[in-house]
Formats: structure tokens, C-alpha cells, sequence
């Protein structure tokens, strides 16, 4: 009885050392005199954490890994903020003030105009750009376009929100609350560009619906920017089927690589509290989801570099800076740039950082 009872608290200490150790972030929100602010909407950025502060502005996210996070703060009348986070092994308080947005007057373009309300073609265009055409964007509809406010002038459009767009993506099972603080589309070069914040909330289904976007979820997953973070950090990229290569030249699209990969792993190096960063932060890379590939003892076609025009499909060129953690979240994004099928992956298939990938067993 006396070895049974032993046993019993060594599995118990086992399960207790072996958790994951979750913590909060928390905090109250005031205007620029000190105010306190009730009803704001705070939200984790990429997440499916959403609240409002209370009378007395307070907030809270409880049991949350360590790992980074952004905090959202978004109320009529004041300027949205977010502040960058990463918990490490504590609990953090976080105090943000919110400064009165001004009344903004009608804006002059030089050379173009701005509408009040937006044109059909104007919003046919955004949710081109935005959501995409093609696989899980047909499933995926935008539900308040009326909200956007566009501008332009003789080569580019913008376009911009106060508050938040609403999307329904059938396909993943996903309603998306989307803070749009810029989007620009030159029709010249053919290029795009759009920043903003937002949130995800889980759909609810029949248990055909849920199958369905599980299954989706998975394909949407699998060889995403997500994915291969996630893979790096767990020292397991080209065992998850990812080849990194090495840029020589870069004029884009057309850029050298060198034809034997190398390792992700021996890129990045350790943080504190389990972050990872790349060590060439300014160095661009090409990297393609080929598992079949991955699985064998590649080593390139020759000692020569290869020219391409282009990423295959499958294939992205990167340039990382910054922390990572074991979830995929990047600390921040100002020397971030992807371009390829990472860049063609739009709203539609965007995934919220608490999913985890499970192998279909069907």
C-alpha cells in the first residue's frame, strides 16, 4: 500500500513538471488624461481571444502559453493601438492609453478622388486582393464591404476601415473580425499591400460541417508560413517536408539559389524564453513544400547555382526578422517579406494560432 501511494505522487509530480504552464495578460485601459475607458474591444491579434474592459477599463486573457503575443485596442471615437508582448514565465500587466482620433475632413487627392461610399467595382477589386478567387475563397464571403472608405489617384487605390470588416469563411469555419489599417493596390505593376489586425471566432456546425473543416483546415495548414515556423522551431523542417535554399542573387522575380539545401535549423539560433530568430535577418531564402522530397537525401542537381524566374508552385521567397515562437508568432513584422504562395495564401486561408494540426486519421 505504502509503494502504490509513492507511486501515485511520482505520476502526479510527473504530470505536474510536465504541463504547459500557462499565465495572463492583463491591464487597463484609459484615455490620454487618465480616464478610464469601459467598453473597448481588446482582442490578441491572430487569435481567437477577444473581450471588452469593464466599467473600470480592466481587461484580462487567462491561460495563455509563453510565446508572444499583440494586443489590440480598438474603440469608436480614439485611435486603435497594439502593443507587442511576449510572455516568458510570469503573468503580464500592460497599461495602454488611447489618444482621440480627430475628426477627419474630406481628403484631398491630388489628381484623383475619394468617394464617400464605395463603388461595386472599387469593393469587387478589395475582396479580390483580399480574400482571393480561387480554392477556399470562394467559400468566403465579406460581409460589411459598405464600411470600407477608398481613395485613389491616377495609379493606386487605397483603401481603409474605422472599424471592424466582418468575413464568414465557409470553408475553414471561421467568422474573421478584420481591422484594416491600410490597403493599396496598383494596377500598373499589378502588386498589392494591406496591414491590419484581427480575430477569429469558431463557427458553429453540424458534425458534417465540422468534419468538413477540419479537413480543410488541414490542407490550409499544411505548407504554410505557419506550419514551417512551427516546424523550425521544433528543429523538424525538412522532417515536416519543407526545403530551405539559400538566395545568391536577388532581382525579383528573378533570383539564384543554391541547389543543395541546407538545414532551417542551423539559420535560426535560441532567445530567451524558447524564442527563435533567423540569423541572417536581412537575408532572403527560398524554401518549397515538397514532402516527398524532403523525405529523401536531396542534395541539388549540381554545384552551380540555379536560375529561376519565379517560385515554383509550392515554392516562397522570404526575409525574416525578429522572434518567433513554438506557435508560428512572429514578435513583429517590419522585416517581414514573403512573396510566392506564401504571398497567394490571402484571408481565406488564415488560421488562428491555436490551432493544432492533426493527422487525418480517415
Amino acid at each position: 500500500m505504502k509503494y502504490l501511494f509513492c507511486l501515485i505522487i511520482f505520476c502526479a509530480f510527473r504530470i505536474g513538471v510536465f504541463a504547459q504552464a500557462t499565465y495572463s495578460i492583463s491591464g487597463t485601459i484609459t484615455d490620454t488624461t487618465g480616464t478610464k475607458i469601459a467598453s473597448a474591444t481588446v482582442f490578441i491579434a491572430g487569435a481567437q481571444n477577444i473581450t471588452s474592459t469593464d466599467n473600470e477599463g480592466n481587461f484580462v486573457f487567462r491561460n495563455l502559453e509563453p510565446g508572444n503575443y499583440t494586443v489590440v485596442v480598438n474603440m469608436l471615437g480614439y485611435k486603435y493601438v497594439k502593443q507587442s508582448v511576449t510572455i516568458k514565465d510570469k503573468a503580464v500587466v500592460i497599461n495602454i492609453a488611447l489618444g482621440q482620433k480627430q475628426v477627419e475632413l474630406q481628403e484631398v487627392v491630388i489628381g484623383g478622388s475619394k468617394s464617400p461610399l464605395p463603388k461595386p467595382w472599387q469593393i469587387k477589386l478589395f475582396e479580390k486582393m483580399f480574400i482571393g478567387q480561387a480554392g477556399f475563397a470562394k467559400n468566403c464571403k465579406l460581409l460589411n464591404p459598405e464600411i470600407l472608405r477608398f481613395s485613389e489617384n491616377k495609379i493606386t487605390v487605397f483603401a481603409k476601415t474605422s472599424d471592424f470588416l466582418m468575413v464568414e469563411n465557409n470553408s475553414l469555419g471561421y467568422k474573421i473580425k478584420y481591422l484594416l489599417r491600410y490597403f493599396q493596390y496598383t494596377a500598373s505593376q499589378n502588386t498589392y499591400f494591406y496591414d491590419g489586425d484581427y480575430t477569429f471566432e469558431p463557427m458553429s456546425g453540424t458534425p458534417e460541417q465540422q468534419a468538413v473543416w477540419e479537413r480543410n483546415r488541414r490542407v490550409a495548414y499544411l505548407g504554410s508560413i505557419m506550419h514551417y515556423l512551427r516546424s523550425v522551431h521544433a528543429h523538424a523542417a525538412q522532417k515536416e517536408g519543407f526545403l530551405t535554399h539559400e538566395i545568391s542573387s536577388f532581382d525579383y522575380p528573378v533570383f539564384d539559389i543554391k541547389p543543395a539545401p541546407v538545414q532551417a535549423e542551423q539559420l535560426i539560433r535560441r532567445t530567451d524564453g524558447g524564442q527563435a530568430e533567423f540569423r541572417f535577418s536581412n537575408h532572403w531564402f527560398y524554401v518549397i513544400y515538397n514532402p516527398q522530397k524532403a523525405s529523401q537525401e536531396y542534395t541539388g542537381a549540381s554545384d552551380k547555382d540555379i536560375r529561376m524566374y519565379r517560385p515554383a508552385p509550392g515554392g516562397s521567397v522570404f526575409r525574416i526578422g525578429g522572434q518567433f515562437d513554438s506557435k508560428g508568432y512572429l514578435n513583429e513584422y517590419q522585416n517581414f517579406s514573403v512573396k510566392g504562395y506564401w504571398a497567394s495564401k490571402r484571408i481565406a486561408y488564415q488560421l488562428p494560432y491555436e490551432y493544432v494540426y492533426k493527422e487525418d486519421t480517415n
